[in-house]
C-alpha cells in the first residue's frame, strides 16, 4: 500500500502528465514495486520517454544502480507479475501512483505502464491542500456598493487552512477580480458559524479531461481555526 504520509492527492492528469514528462526529460529514476506475501519485490528503473498520445510512460531496468532503492531489488524484467498491480516512486519522491493489474505490459524489456488517474506529489505549500471527498459547493457571497450582493454557488476543488479553489464555468467568470473580497457563509448543505472573509488571489484558465475551465483561487484573511477546520475535514480527503 501507498504511504501517503505528506504527501498530496492529485487527478488532475494534466497536472500528472506534466510532472511524468519533466522526469523523461532528465531521464529520472525511481522504482517500481510489487507486493508479494511475506516480501516485496523492487525493480530499479529509469523514465526514458513518455507518448504524449497513446498516454503510456516508458520505462527501463535501471542496470548500473543510479536508483536510491533498498539492497534487495532484482534486474529481471520477466519477473514482473503482469497479473498484480505494480506501484512506481521517482527518485526524490516527486511522484508515487499505482497501476493496476493488466494495465501495464511488456516489450523487448522495456515496461509500458499507463498514466495513472491519480497520483501522489510532494507537497510543497505550509497548508496541505485537500479535495473533496465528494462533489461540494460552497456559498461566495460578494458585495458591490450601491446594488447590493451577489452570491453564488461555487465548486469546491481544495481546500486548505490558508485558502479555497474554485472551478467557474466562464457564464460567471467576469464577476470575480482578482484581489476582490468576498464571503463564503456555507459548505454544502451547512451554514458556518462565522463567516469566512477571503480575498481571490488568482483567476485563470487551464485545460482539464478535454473541458476547458476557469480555476479560482481564495486566499483566507485568517486561516481557519483548528475547530472549523476539523468541523470540515470530514468533507475532505
Amino acid at each position: 500500500m501507498i504511504d501517503n504520509k505528506n504527501l498530496r492527492l492529485s487527478k488532475k492528469s494534466s497536472e500528472i502528465l506534466s510532472n511524468v514528462i519533466k522526469i523523461s526529460m532528465r531521464e529520472g529514476y525511481g522504482f517500481l514495486w510489487q507486493n508479494f506475501e511475506g516480501h516485496r519485490k523492487v525493480w530499479p528503473i529509469q523514465l526514458k520517454n513518455v507518448d504524449v498520445d497513446s498516454r503510456n510512460i516508458i520505462l527501463t531496468i535501471d542496470f548500473n544502480g543510479s536508483s536510491p532503492v533498498p539492497k534487495e531489488v532484482c534486474f529481471k524484467v520477466d519477473e514482473i507479475d503482469l497479473g498484480q498491480g505494480l506501484y512506481f516512486k521517482g527518485d526524490e519522491k516527486e511522484i508515487l501512483f499505482k497501476v493496476e493489474a493488466g494495465s501495464f505490459f511488456i516489450n523487448n524489456n522495456e515496461i509500458i505502464l499507463p498514466l495513472p488517474s491519480s497520483a501522489y506529489f510532494k507537497e510543497s505549500r505550509s497548508n496541505p491542500r485537500f479535495m473533496p471527498k465528494d462533489p461540494i459547493t460552497f456559498g461566495v457571497k460578494k458585495f458591490v456598493r450601491g446594488k447590493g450582493h451577489t452570491e453564488l454557488n461555487l465548486n469546491c476543488r481544495n481546500l486548505s487552512k490558508g485558502g479555497v479553489g474554485f472551478t467557474l464555468s466562464y457564464g460567471n467568470a467576469h464577476i470575480f477580480k482578482k484581489n476582490e473580497k468576498v464571503f463564503i457563509e456555507r459548505i454544502g448543505d451547512m451554514e458556518l458559524p462565522m463567516v469566512l472573509e477571503a480575498s481571490i488571489a488568482y483567476i485563470r484558465k487551464f485545460h482539464e479531461e478535454r473541458e476547458n475551465k476557469i480555476l479560482m483561487g481564495l486566499s483566507f484573511k485568517d486561516e481557519l481555526s483548528e475547530k472549523t477546520y476539523t468541523s470540515l475535514s470530514s468533507f475532505f480527503q
